[in-house]
């Protein structure tokens, strides 16, 4: 019998952390849960760890800043990210930091476990990356700038965007002109309508904010 697998879980909405690790520890040995990465390669030098389950963009850091730093001190430790955005930078850069697997976080849990179990044993589990050769101007947006336009897609005006990124307005202004620039679109907000309806960014809180 496979020995169970021992899982560290990051996830920093504690009612998501929660249902995580009470869905999870039936299957797996959940040896630790963070919600951010942050003290995550300390952890790592003292815990025995198989595989991490980690959600992409955290509150206070973003997990895959920190994938190289995994893969090189313990690469033997197998990372899932997890995302509710399917938006095609994340599993472009994820490929590239050396991601192991990826799912969504609309995935079923019995699928998740599944690309936990297949992660585990050496299979590398991906997406397909659903976007056409004309919308691939979406690939050159930087981090922070897919940042920006997740904000406009919640519905959030240019002031709350720069105080929820801890920017200056100005800021927040500049990062709209550059990917207009890179997009070729004449409004944010026109580019806000087409990525959401295109399901290219899926608003966590859509429908919570009503449109500027």
């Amino acid at each position: 019998m496979e020995n169970r697998i021992k899982l560290i879980v990051l996830e920093d909405q504690k009612i998501l952390l929660d249902s995580f690790v009470s869905s999870l520890q039936e299957d797996f040995d959940i040896v630790g849960t963070f919600d951010d990465a942050d003290g995550l390669l300390s952890y790592l030098g003292v815990h025995d760890t198989d595989v991490i389950l980690a959600d992409t963009c955290l509150k206070k850091t973003n997990t895959l800043d920190y994938i190289a730093a995994i893969k090189k001190n313990f690469p033997k430790v197998k990372i899932v990210l997890m995302t509710g955005f399917p938006e095609v930078s994340f599993l472009k850069r994820a490929k590239k930091e050396g991601a192991d697997s990826f799912v969504y976080k609309n995935t079923s849990l019995e699928e998740t476990k599944n690309v936990i179990r297949s992660t585990y044993r050496g299979y590398s589990i991906f997406p397909n990356e659903n976007i056409s050769d004309e919308n691939r101007f979406l690939l050159n947006l930087s981090q922070k700038e897919m940042e920006v336009l997740r904000y406009v897609c919640q519905g959030y005006d240019r002031k709350e965007i720069a105080d929820k990124m801890f920017n200056s307005e100005n800021t927040i202004k500049s990062y709209i002109r550059s990917i207009l620039n890179k997009t070729g679109f004449d409004s944010v907000s026109k580019l806000a309508i087409y990525a959401v309806s295109h399901g290219f960014v899926v608003p966590e809180d859509a429908g919570s904010k009503t449109d500027k």
